[in-house]
């Protein structure tokens, strides 16, 4: 994020409620504390419930980030008084007049895929470092991995650890979604382009993995690339992208990766070969060349006025 915002990005991070962050201070002076069900669960040998659990905690994580995500949008089309009191305006300044970018790792990136799967009509993009693709809700995994992107090859996926608990989302909310996009675009000045995006995969995404990951296959690694290999991640003739960091960890996307002494960081295995700040330089660089990308795709893609 820190990349980003140096290179002239508008950067919100959020502090999750979901109890999932080690701690964290509320509005009214008190703490919540990390919930350690889910780790107990997953210890005393209840994978799936395990899972259940972490994939509630996306769905809170979910309504923040399209909370702020909305709250952005509407800050960019019009101001508010508390701001306007002191001559302060955020309207057109922002650089989300073509929605937000969701951006995430491990934990993280599942709540972005999610929260992009629930709103694409809102989304820009998708950067997904390593993403927990086993923790996203039941309807982003779908949404990521259909049954038709599969045909004709050697891999399926059946909604990952325990399945799918929820019924497939109605044809009408999809529709319900796309009218909404049609409307907000209406009232801005949007890409035409933009008010496709009624499914996650109308949304370009970049996926990057670990070595480490990448050879185990975690995080959906081998279903993404065999997704890019087909050209059916993401829009026709997109942005999106699929990439592999080389002699890398989990841990490295990280900047704890950068603070641990890089003795103790192999002697545990959360640090590769490389110096981690090599690594980090690596997935900030290919991050930014990927929503360069984007940005150049959907100015290629406006219509003329004449």
């Amino acid at each position: 994020p820190l990349s980003l915002a140096a290179n002239g990005y508008v950067v919100l991070m959020i502090d999750h409620e979901d109890g999932s962050a080690p701690i964290m201070g509320k509005h009214d002076g008190s703490f919540l504390y990390h919930n350690l069900d889910p780790s107990k669960l997953y210890a005393d040998g209840k994978e799936n419930e395990s899972v259940r659990r972490r994939r509630s905690q996306t769905k809170h994580r979910v309504s923040e980030l399209l909370y702020a995500a909305q709250s952005l949008l509407n800050l960019n089309e019009k101001n508010i008084p508390q701001l306007q009191s002191h001559g302060i305006s955020f309207v057109n300044k922002l650089g989300v007049i073509d929605g937000v970018t969701f951006m995430g790792h491990s934990f993280g990136g599942a709540s972005a895929l999610s929260a992009a799967a629930k709103r694409p009509d809102l989304t820009f993009c998708v950067i997904a470092h390593e993403p927990a693709v086993d923790w996203m809700t039941d309807d982003a995994r779908r949404a990521l991995f259909p049954e038709k992107k599969f045909v004709g090859t050697r891999n399926s996926y059946t909604g990952g650890t325990g399945g799918y608990e929820e019924e497939s989302e109605e044809i009408g909310d999809a529709e319900k979604r796309r009218e909404e996009y049609l409307r907000r675009s209406s009232s801005v000045s949007t890409s035409s382009s933009l008010a496709n995006r009624s499914t996650l995969h109308d949304v370009d995404m970049l996926f990057l993995y670990s070595d480490q990951w990448a050879k185990q296959g975690w995080g959906g690694s081998k279903l993404v690339e065999c997704l890019h290999q087909r050209g059916e991640l993401g829009p026709e003739s997109g942005a999106s992208d699929y990439g592999v960091i080389a002699e890398a960890c989990h841990i490295e996307f990280s900047d704890t990766a950068m603070l641990t002494p890089a003795w103790l960081g192999r002697a545990t295995n959360n640090l590769g070969k490389r110096n981690p700040h090599d690594t980090a330089q690596e997935i900030a660089s290919r991050t930014l060349v990927f929503l360069d990308g984007v940005k150049k795709r959907n100015v290629q893609k406006e219509p003329c006025d004449y």
